[in-house]
């Protein structure tokens, strides 16, 4: 075999040392020694020629070869066929390898070309496992490097860092070296030359922006790229004929820089020295992480002993405020009480109000929600309770107002309040008179009272039927009376207990619970609530989910009253005593409040009312004005309309409510002076329009904020007509079951209320997937009609 290899220069293998690994020269090497073992392999019958034209980046790189060998027919191998084959390896064009064969088979032409990648890729290899040695070799050095400044103790973060700086300084001769960290988004140096006077700088300008902003190192290798490209501020770098910039940025976003530079031409920053410098950065980086995160929980320790302090002095106000001391001597009562928040403070509440000698107010209570939001709110209502029962109590000196009277006017008070808030109140107001012998309660959608018979131990619940505080401004809250005798217990307790959960029995329950009194009755009432808590906190573990309250009262004895005369117990009259079937969808709202009868009826009296066909029957019957006729615009009523699309998101609802309220507004505005709108009527659309909306939000799109739902709001002389349509989940409502009004139930109650507040209220679905709820009240002139649901 003839073989040439040919090379621009005399020095065909250039030697290594003082280059750097990537000198072009040393892959050159690299790949004709590879080339030249390949060729020996070569059998000596091919007649093939193999030149190299080296690329040497100045005029020889356009000479012919210089160098041949092997043989040629031509004195430079010109006149015969050739194939050119660059070569580029780790991405740098080394030269181009001119292939020759005589004669010129296709075969032999790509055996050269062969040879040629073949040496390609072997130089290629033998670079990269020198790269790796060395790499190996010089993280060594980086780790004892960093070793040393681990090992060695610190006094402080300032002094490890500058050590660490100090090393970094150390990694060529005459190199300087400055840490900068982000601080309240600024560049602040942590660590730098004494003689320098920095101060913060702007993280996006000069060098040190150029190197985070790019989170790649940035290296100048002279002194006119530094000039042009660093920041006036930039002064340590003013003399600097190379810098190099080392950028780093930990998992919790703390960003360092680590600025290098040299005032004297030197080689510029390799690998090697670049990997080192971000070592260096990496561990500055973590020292003031770690120093920031353990300052940030020195002061969350502080700021938490601050709060617990707070949840303290919360718990002792709630103590005083809301949980009332249980009165230890009252005559002819046994009274045990058990107060336990699920939280340092809650919403539960209990007050104890001696009207006489013999006559004892409680009130027990429970605000929707936890913590001190809860606590204020129940703060208050025991505090309008006692303003409530002052003010009745200076109108009529002679005698005790009635427990509904109280409740009503602390209702009065606060519902306007509580609507706003979003917020409602379950209680008992229970009035024990043992003069009497009377137990009269006012249930506000509490969880009722037990009552254990002593004769004959049988036991049952206490209740009404009104809902809680906060649902509705005319809501009318009546009296349940209950003879009692000695012996009798009465439990008053919290939706907390009954609705302790087991992790497998689920629910503790109303039914367990009675169960358990009745084997439990004889315990003196303060046995009896600790009893009671050791019962459930064996049920559902020592954590409380909700917070427990319970008030257990036993009748001792009679005791003859003094002071004030409470006044006989009324009853509401039943919807038969009216004329009316509450199963047959007529709706007389607040007849409670009209029609009422005291237990000791007069012969006298007047026969029971008639069925009324409208409010205004209604009305007449009980003295009022009889019936008038439809206005002039009845035929055909002007419309004043509202609509707006939303998204599906809970702070949409005050919104929603404003609609309804500009609404009503414009109802005033359209009937003129002799509306017979109530104000009432309007608020109650306000209310079953927010519920509605909350059920889109909250079941149709399953509290997802990316939806929409459209609202408008039809507002006529005689009617508002609200349209709610969303694209969620369908509803089936024939399918949603009556709501227990015994404070049990918590969730459930929307369609309820919106029943209750509207004349007519109709839910389709149309085959395109969209839900439309249509809600209707209509003014008081009109009557009203059965629900479609």
């Amino acid at each position: 075999m003839n073989l040439a290899i040919l090379t621009g220069s005399e020095n065909a293998v250039p030697t290594p040392n003082g280059e750097t690994r990537d000198d072009p020269a040393i892959l050159t090497a690299r790949f004709l020694e590879a080339l030249s073992e390949f060729a020996l392999r070569v059998p000596s019958q091919v007649d093939l020629a193999i030149l190299f034209h080296q690329d040497t980046g100045g005029p020889s790189s356009s000479s012919e070869p210089i160098l041949v060998v092997g043989h040629l027919p031509a004195s430079d191998g010109s006149s015969l066929p050739s194939r050119k084959h660059p070569v580029e390896i780790q991405g740098q064009f080394l030269g181009t390898a001119i292939i020759v064969s005589q004669p010129p088979p296709a075969a032999v032409a790509l055996l050269g070309e062969f040879l040629v990648d073949q040496a390609i890729r072997t130089a290629e290899w033998k670079q990269v496992e020198e790269d790796l040695l060395q790499d190996l070799c010089e993280s060594h050095e980086r780790l004892g490097a960093l070793d040393e400044t681990q090992v060695r103790p610190f006094s402080d973060t300032a002094s490890h860092l500058k050590v660490i700086v100090e090393r970094a300084a150390a990694i060529t001769a005459g190199l300087q070296a400055i840490l900068w960290a982000e601080v309240e988004n600024q560049l602040v140096a942590k660590v730098h030359p004494p003689e320098l006077a920095l101060t913060p700088r702007d993280p996006k300008r000069g060098l040190l922006g150029a190197a985070l902003n790019s989170h790649q190192p940035v290296v100048c290798k002279s002194h006119r790229v530094v000039a042009s490209s660093r920041d006036a501020e930039e002064i340590e770098f003013a003399a600097a004929q190379a810098v190099l910039v080392v950028p780093v940025q930990t998992a919790r976003g703390q960003r360092v820089v680590l600025a290098f530079w040299h005032d004297q031409e030197v080689i510029p920053f390799g690998t090697a020295v670049i990997k080192h410098a971000q070592a260096l950065a990496h561990q500055a980086a973590m020292i003031l992480e770690n120093d920031r995160l353990f300052s940030e929980s020195i002061e969350a320790a502080r700021e938490s002993e601050r709060f617990n302090q707070q949840l303290d002095i919360g718990s002792r106000i709630q103590q005083t405020l809301l949980i009332s001391a249980t009165p230890k001597n009252f005559p002819g009562l046994s009274i045990g009480a058990l107060a336990l928040p699920s939280q340092k403070v809650d919403g539960d509440f209990i007050e104890y109000i001696p009207q006489t000698s013999a006559c004892l107010d409680l009130i027990i209570g429970d605000v929707m929600g936890k913590g001190i939001p809860a606590a204020l709110t129940g703060a208050a209502t025991k505090s309008e309770f006692h303003r409530a029962l002052g003010q009745l109590m200076a109108l009529d000196n002679s005698r005790l107002p009635r427990p509904a009277d109280v409740v009503n006017a602390a209702h009065r008070r606060i519902v306007d309040q509580l609507i706003e808030l979003d917020s409602y109140i379950t209680l008992s107001y229970a009035r024990i008179d043992l003069t009497r012998r009377l137990l009269t309660l006012v249930d506000c959608g509490h969880t009722g009272i037990i009552h254990r018979s002593a004769s004959n131990g049988s036991i049952r619940v206490l209740k009404g039927d009104n809902v809680p505080f906060g649902f509705s401004p005319r809501e009318v809250y009546n009296e349940v009376t209950v003879e009692l005798e000695k012996g009798d217990l009465l439990v008053f307790f919290s939706d907390g207990l009954t609705e302790a959960r087991h992790p497998i029995q689920g629910l503790y329950g109303q039914e367990r619970f009675q169960e358990w009194i009745a084997h439990h009755a004889n315990l003196e009432p303060n046995d009896l609530v600790k009893a009671i808590e050791r019962e459930i906190r064996g049920y559902s573990g020592e954590n409380l989910q909700d917070d427990l309250t319970c008030v257990a009262i036993r009748i001792l004895e009679w005791v003859d009253g003094e002071g004030r005369d409470t006044p006989a117990p009324f009853r509401v009259a039943s919807w038969d005593e009216v004329g009316g079937d509450r199963t047959s969808g007529e709706r007389i709202p607040n007849s409670r409040a009209l029609v009422h009868h005291f237990e000791s009826v007069s012969p006298d009296d007047p026969p029971p009312l008639p069925r009324p066909n409208s409010l205004n029957q209604l009305a007449a019957a009980l003295g009022g004005v009889p019936d008038t006729p439809p206005p002039a615009w009845a035929a055909s009523p002007p419309t004043v309309s509202y609509e707006a699309t939303l998204p599906s998101h809970y702070h949409q609802l005050k919104k929603v409510r404003q609609l309804v309220r500009d609404a009503g507004a414009a109802v005033h505005a359209l009937a003129g002076s002799g509306s017979s709108w109530d104000p009432f009527r309007l608020h109650e659309v306000e209310i079953a329009v927010n519920e509605a909306t909350t059920n889109i939000i909250r079941h149709a799109y399953r509290e997802a904020t990316d939806r929409h739902f459209r609202i408008r709001v039809d507002a006529q002389p005689d009617q508002v007509v609200v349209r709610l349509t969303d694209a969620g989940d369908g509803f089936q409502p024939e399918t949603v079951p009556m709501p227990a009004l015994d404070g049990h139930q918590i969730g459930g109650m929307g369609l309820y209320i919106m029943r209750s507040y509207l004349d007519d209220l109709h839910y389709e679905r149309s085959p395109e997937g969209l839900n439309t709820v249509v809600l209707t009240r209509r003014a008081m002139t009109l009557p009203p009609n059965d629900h479609e649901f």
